[in-house]
This record gives C-alpha cells, sequence and structure tokens, in this order.
C-alpha cells in the first residue's frame, strides 16, 4: 500500500460519507419543520459536517481490510495505474484547497477593513442590548454592540471576539428588540463557530457540489432562540 492512495481513498470517502448524511439531513428535514422541530433539523446539522470531516467510512473499511473481511488484505493494494491516478487527484487537490484559502483570506480581509472604526452605541441602546441577551440566556460580557457607517443592515461578526453592530440610524426599541433577538441568538447557538468550520469544510471539499450546498444551505438556517422571541432567518444578516 502507498501513503497517497490512501489519502487519495480516504478524501474520497469522506465526502461520500459527508454526501450521504447531507442527503439524509435534507430528507429527515422538511418532515422535521413540518412537525415543529426546526431546532433538530439544526442540530442535526452538526453530524453532516462532522460527515464530512471525520474518515468514518475509511476507518471501517481498513478494519475490514485489516481483519482479512474485506478484499482480501488487499483493498488499498499499491498499482501502477491507481498510484497515478492518486498522484493527479492530489496535485489537484491541493491546488483547489490553495485557491479556496486564497479566497477565503480575502473575503476575511475585506470583511477586517470593513469592521474597522467601529463607534460605541448610545447607554439605553447598550443596556437594552444587555436586557435581551440576560433574557436569552447569555452568561458574561464576551459579546460586544458597536455601530458603524460601514454595514448597510444589522450583523454578527467574530469567533474570538464576537460583536453585533448596527448601522448608523435611528431605531425604534421594538425594531431594536427583534434585531438584537436575532442576532444574540445566532450567538449563542455557535452559529459563527458552525459557519467558520462549514467554510473550511467547503474548501476541502471544493469538487463535491453537496459541500457547496451544504455551506449555502447552512448560511440560511434560522435563528431559534431557547427563551424568548421569534424565530428569524439566518444568511441576510449575520457575518463571519
Amino acid at each position: 500500500m502507498d501513503w497517497r492512495i490512501e489519502l487519495s481513498c480516504g478524501i474520497l470517502l469522506i465526502s461520500f460519507t459527508g454526501s450521504l448524511c447531507f442527503f439524509l439531513w435534507h430528507l429527515a428535514g422538511w418532515g422535521l419543520e413540518r412537525a415543529g422541530l426546526a431546532r433538530a433539523r439544526f442540530e442535526l446539522l452538526k453530524i453532516v459536517v462532522a460527515g464530512f470531516l471525520l474518515p468514518v467510512a475509511y476507518a471501517f473499511l481498513k478494519g475490514r481490510q485489516a481483519a482479512m473481511e474485506l478484499g482480501n488484505g488487499y483493498l488499498f493494494a499499491r498499482t501502477y495505474g491507481l498510484l497515478l491516478v492518486s498522484r493527479i487527484f492530489l496535485a489537484a487537490w491541493i491546488l483547489g484547497i490553495g485557491a479556496s484559502m486564497l479566497r477565503l483570506l480575502r473575503d476575511v480581509w475585506r470583511l477586517y477593513r470593513k469592521m474597522r472604526n467601529l463607534m460605541p452605541c448610545e447607554e439605553q441602546v447598550y443596556e437594552q442590548f444587555a436586557a435581551v441577551y440576560r433574557s436569552l440566556g447569555g452568561r458574561g460580557r464576551r459579546l460586544r454592540l458597536f455601530r458603524s457607517y460601514r454595514v448597510s443592515v444589522p450583523c454578527m461578526c467574530g469567533v474570538l471576539h464576537p460583536k453585533v453592530i448596527l448601522p448608523v440610524r435611528s431605531y425604534r426599541k421594538d425594531e431594536l428588540q427583534v434585531i438584537f433577538t436575532h442576532e444574540i441568538t445566532h450567538y449563542l447557538q455557535g452559529d459563527m463557530f458552525l459557519k467558520w468550520i462549514v467554510l473550511l469544510l467547503r474548501a476541502l471539499h471544493f469538487f463535491n457540489p453537496l459541500a457547496w450546498m451544504l455551506c449555502r444551505d447552512g448560511a440560511n438556517m434560522p435563528a431559534m432562540p431557547r427563551h424568548a422571541g421569534q424565530s428569524e432567518g439566518l444568511g441576510s444578516t449575520s457575518r463571519s
């Protein structure tokens, strides 16, 4: 056996496992939403993400091969044709990941530039924000609130230093209540962390269209408060 053959097979098997999980998630999603179990659908999304990251199928086949129960121990045997295909695949895979990561770094840099020169909000606005945060079960003061002239819609960004950003304009109190409930719920659900993982797996599985669909569908999952407020769409306002 050869490490290039095993690595190529491992990548393809992980992608297959993730695709299968994604397909089953889509089938189950419609029934869960009809049954009013949208939160369960969101939690199952994490299993789909794990399917695209963990070598479950590869480990299973490798174990069966080691036990001489599959392929008579020659499942990943080295042949000239398989080695050549593996070399070509790995070269294309590395180039694809490089291009995807460059694109991701470009987007991060643009976001960083856009998030500079943030301004604090008025005291009464921040007090309302803190009250909503506590009502939804938030603890501590890690999530911050700012305003900016460089955003057109309310958004949340950051994983290590998360912040909610409001466009500079006047707001009604009930309008702020809806905005804060929406963005804080995304923070409490861990949506920013999950989004970065999905972006990473999209780069790793750039050749798989279902990984791109997962990134799109994951960005459109709703915010679902555990304690208060209404559910709202995610993709329109939250950013990484």
